[in-house]
């Protein structure tokens, strides 16, 4: 979508062998990074102060998406945006009935801890 609309887009994946060095010239040199809640994430941190990160965040993970990432991100000088994805987007929508707390109320899920969390709340955007 961001190539329609006008954005040179370069899609990093870096494997746990990539030089740091490759992955700073990439984040340092953009004016964007769009990225899924997670650890990856992290590379925020080789951006420029100004420019735009867009974190993805799983259902009722809001908290911990700004927690961990935007707040450190925008003292970096970041303009962060912080997108929930709706509960129609989750690949949970299909695997679950839509009165299943992991649906309905999902942050009742996440209070009961980080495993559980990870186990059935953290999952991929649907593309």
């Amino acid at each position: 979508m961001a190539e329609k609309i006008g954005f040179h887009v370069q899609v990093l994946r870096p494997k746990r062998t990539a030089e740091l060095a490759k992955i700073y010239r990439v984040l340092n040199s953009s004016d964007a990074m769009i990225g899924v809640h997670g650890a990856a994430v992290t590379h925020f941190l080789f951006m420029r102060s100004g420019s735009v990160f867009i974190q993805i965040n799983p259902i009722a993970t809001a908290w911990a998406a700004e927690e961990y990432y935007g707040a450190p991100a925008k003292k970096l000088g970041l303009k962060y945006i912080g997108y929930e994805i709706l509960t129609t987007e989750s690949s949970r929508y299909d695997k679950y009935e839509i009165g299943d707390p992991i649906l309905a109320d999902p942050t009742r899920v996440t209070e009961q801890g980080s495993q559980i969390t990870k186990k059935v709340i953290i999952c991929k955007v649907k593309p």
